[in-house]
């Protein structure tokens, strides 16, 4: 296949001689072929450019590059034939991404330029990151005759359509499963007539987008796919009634309940009215044929003002947006049992909200480079977990830590990569709804909102809908290193996008806890988790069976039904609350450092539609968590009793503690609760004072406490530390340092075993009733 002229060099150009012609230097045009957008609607200007020759200087070959066409000419079973080829723009990051594919088809006695202008469409794909291939048939009309079959004696246009389809991918990264067809009038009858003999090869058709033109193949021998038309109530060339001309006979609504029957659908939605798509247009009505099988569902616009042309550049961003949501739908198919509900984040384009786990491909379809550097400009310290020297597996409790400030990432990549350790920056937030919490990131919240526009208007007004009611936080995540987590569920609903590098996520649904071995209830910081390790994930990950012979190996654990999902630039993946996963992160070389450094976003929000059937263990795990923290919790509820004597000192003393320890008495303690009390935010200062103390007399005091105290006495001390570390970061700093110095296993196991009491007294009031 030869270029003969590009359309860049001619668009503007006087008397249809190249600017190249005339000896000057060729000069970049607007985006939009024409210049100004205004002068695309008339026609005069349209006849003088299909009047214009295009000059014979062949050119060489070269990649498609930003705002320009290229006409694409070649024999074609006897004949000459073209098509003309539009690619956006593609940073260097972007080189290796697929795009979708438009194929635009005119109508008669349009040529392959000015269907490019009539429907407006390079904006658009520039917008949304696709190549657009425009057809162009033999005497300005592709073969379509009566039920979308072809006339004899006329060139097989189906062939051709395969040939550009097949150039068009030797020039540009196609991605094969996102081909749809756009077409007016003529065209969306071809458009029809693809829909039935295009899958007789490789490629097929993921929707059509059509205006006064659609008709349903017979025979079809196509696949259900789905579908946007619409059509004018006074349309005199293709009437809306049928009975028009020889290829026109089956009314529009037949057509349409055609497609719909074909598709499997199994409900009709009552006409609707929509907003105006344009002021031409006027009222708009919308026929709906939903539940249809694979997510194909059948829309109609009618209109009634006696337009037959394309309706304009609204109506192809709301047909793209409809084949998208389908196109979301139908790859979250194999993750779904049965009917599940779905609604839609407001605002938010081709993001639905679901009871079950959803892979979103390409939900950004521009993301940008994000790397250390972009990370950097806050002297916030980011919490970074560290992995053993030549390990990727983290947990998502206990572990190592390391405080970095972002501006100082770089340089412990650096001193990883020395060590042959990952870091892995967890939940780090970017915004919270608890105006308790600290936002580390909330630098890059302007450069989050940049990404998902939705998330402005949420943040700015948070009663502008239910979902922005519901919003918790906004995360960043980062691997420095490749990573893996464990096993363990979240207890909010979750999505998950991906912004560098790749990650591997195996959901399993909390029906097969039972499988998962997961830790118990009562567990004070690992009843989120499972007890499966890392070498069986890795090994499930990879298609195998676990045969390290660790005796951590769940023995359950094959039989646990789940599913994978690969996620790449752009990905996201929607987790719903309960649903156990484990992630397996890989990233891209830094140009700074050479570690692999992997970046995704996360939001987290509550409450959406659950599945009480599948989410029945998990709901149960909920509920018995929450009535433990009630009943643990309780005396932190109570205010402060107001002392009559003044003390001598800020808080309690190390002894005073200590006495009250020993004089409280099981099991209200209410002498040792009423002393934590009164303690307020200066018990971890009391405490970590006496650690870090150069008495010996205090360390003993100290150790002597910590061994004395039962389990209901360890599990209020322990609530407390943790209320007063949320409620002050001087007191959080001070409870680092205390156990640095203070082994938590004896507490935690004391703790544990307070909430094992307590839930079975939980369960036995429970099963009393």
């Amino acid at each position: 296949m030869e270029i003969w002229g590009s359309a860049s060099s001619h668009i503007g150009g006087c008397e249809g001689v190249s600017h190249a012609a005339k000896g000057q230097p060729r000069t970049r045009q607007p985006l939009h072929p024409f210049g100004q957008r205004g002068f695309t609607r008339g026609f005069s200007l349209l006849g003088f450019i299909h009047g214009a020759r295009f000059s014979q200087r062949r050119v060489r070959q070269k990649a498609v590059s930003r705002d320009e066409l290229e006409f694409r000419r070649w024999q074609h079973e006897g004949a000459e034939r073209l098509y003309l080829l539009f690619a956006p723009h593609l940073e260097e990051y972007e080189a290796n991404r697929s795009l979708p594919l438009w194929l635009l088809c005119p109508g008669t006695n349009v040529d392959a330029l000015s269907m490019l202008s009539i429907v407006e469409v390079t904006r658009l794909a520039e917008k949304h990151v696709v190549a657009v291939a425009v057809l162009e048939g033999v005497g300005l009309a592709l073969n379509v005759g009566l039920h979308s079959a072809a006339l004899p004696g006329r060139p097989d246009d189906v062939s051709y359509t395969r040939a550009v389809i097949a150039d068009a991918a030797s020039r540009v990264n196609i991605d094969e499963e996102q081909i749809y067809c756009l077409g007016s009038s003529r065209g969306a009858r071809f458009c029809s007539r693809l829909a039935s003999e295009l899958p007789a090869s490789n490629s097929t058709l993921a929707g059509l987008l059509v205006n006064a033109g659609l008709r349903f193949p017979r025979p079809n021998n196509g696949t259900a796919l789905p579908i946007v038309t619409m059509h004018d109530l006074q349309d005199g060339v293709n009437p809306y009634d049928g009975q028009g001309a020889a290829y026109w006979q089956e009314s529009v609504e037949d057509a349409v309940e055609a497609w719909a029957d074909f598709n499997g659908c199994g409900q009709r939605l009552p006409p609707r009215s929509v907003l105006d798509l344009e002021e031409s247009l006027g009222p708009t009505w919308l026929h709906r044929h939903s539940e249809c099988e694979s997510f194909t569902d059948v829309w109609l616009l009618v209109t009634n003002t006696g337009r037959h042309a394309w309706p304009g550049e609204l109506f192809t961003e709301l047909g793209w947006r409809f084949l998208q949501q389908q196109r979301l739908l139908k790859a979250g198919q194999g993750m779904r049992e049965g009917a599940v509900r779905t609604t839609w984040i407001p605002g938010a384009t081709g993001i639905p909200v679901r009871a079950r786990p959803l892979v979103l491909r390409r939900l950004l379809p521009r993301v940008g480079v994000w790397d250390l550097a972009r990370l950097q400009g806050s002297g916030t310290q980011a919490e970074l977990q560290v992995s053993s020297s030549g390990q990727q597996n983290f947990h998502g409790f206990g572990g190592i830590l390391q405080r970095v400030p972002f501006s100082q990432l770089q340089e412990a990549a650096l001193e990883a990569k020395d060590e042959q350790r990952s870091l892995y920056l967890v939940q780090c937030p970017i915004w919270s709804k608890s105006k308790e919490v600290d936002c580390p990131a909330e630098h890059l919240l302007p450069q989050a909102c940049e990404l998902l526009p939705f998330l402005r208007s949420a943040l700015g007004d948070a009663n502008s809908s239910a979902w922005a009611q519901r919003l918790e936080s906004v995360n960043l995540w980062a691997s420095i290193g490749d990573t893996h987590s464990n096993l363990h569920y979240d207890s909010k609903h979750g999505l998950l996008i991906i912004l560098r590098g790749s990650k591997v996520v195996e959901v399993f649904p909390p029906s097969s806890t039972l499988h998962l071995g997961a830790y118990p209830v009562h567990d004070p910081l690992r009843s989120h988790h499972s007890k499966v390790p890392h070498c069986c994930l890795a090994a499930r990950l990879q298609g195998q069976r676990c045969t390290s012979g660790s005796s951590q190996c769940w023995p359950c654990f094959p039989k646990a039904q789940s599913f994978q999902a690969e996620l790449h630039l752009g990905d996201a993946l929607l987790i719903p609350e309960g649903w156990w996963h484990h992630v397996k992160t890989s990233g891209v070389p830094d140009a700074t450092t050479g570690q692999p450094v992997a970046i995704a976003m996360n939001l987290w929000w509550r409450q959406y539609p659950r599945e009480p059937t599948v989410a029945r263990p998990y709901l149960l795990r909920r509920l018995l968590g929450d009535m433990l923290a009630q009943r643990t919790g309780r005396h932190l509820r109570r205010s402060p009793r107001r002392s009559t004597l003044k003390p001598k000192r800020r808080g309690p003393t190390l002894r005073s503690l200590a006495q009250a320890a020993d004089a409280s008495q099981a099991p209200r303690h209410r002498r040792w609760l009423s002393t934590l009390r009164s303690c307020g935010n200066s018990l971890p200062r009391t405490l970590a004072a006496a650690a870090t103390s150069a008495d010996v007399d205090e360390k003993e005091t100290l150790a002597d406490l910590f061994l004395s105290m039962d389990a209901a006495q360890v599990a209020a001390l322990l609530s407390s530390l943790d209320r007063c570390a949320a409620e002050d970061t001087e007191a959080a700093a001070q409870l680092r340092s205390l156990w640095q110095v203070v082994p938590q296993r004896a507490l935690v196991a004391k703790w544990a075993e307070h909430l094992r009491s307590t839930l079975d007294s939980i369960l036995r009031s429970v099963l009393s009733l």
